[in-house]
């Protein structure tokens, strides 16, 4: 049987749970899983609305479960760092993302708009 943390289950778990250092969730499940995972939500939310516009809230929403997922991560492991003022950086960047997403979503700005030439 695998130890906690030797499988991807695992992994996740200890990232939620805040026991994953703060350099490996934010860099690798935050960055490089973040931007797999919004290129696909992007495609597929073009791939069901076509390439005119689509409103940054649906895609938004295609990506909120993951979001939260690394909201939570990041905040609980945020002091899992040598450099302990990294914890309150990375807690202020994760209040802002909320914020900004929040805006994003009640305001449906951040669209993927065609380019409007005279």
């Amino acid at each position: 049987m695998a130890e906690q943390g030797t499988t991807v289950k695992g992994a996740l778990s200890r990232a939620w749970n805040g026991q994953e250092r703060l350099w490996k969730v934010f860099w690798i499940y935050g960055v490089v899983v973040g931007l797999v995972i919004g290129f696909l939500a992007g495609i597929l939310v073009l791939t069901l609305f076509g390439a005119e516009y689509v409103p940054g809230r649906i895609i938004n929403f295609v990506i909120l479960p993951y979001k939260i997922w690394i909201w939570v991560a990041l905040w609980r492991c945020a002091f899992n760092t040598n450099w302990k003022i990294l914890g309150y950086v990375v807690r202020v960047m994760i209040a802002l993302d909320v914020i900004g997403m929040t805006l994003s979503v009640i305001t449906g700005s951040s669209g993927i708009q065609p380019r409007v030439t005279g």
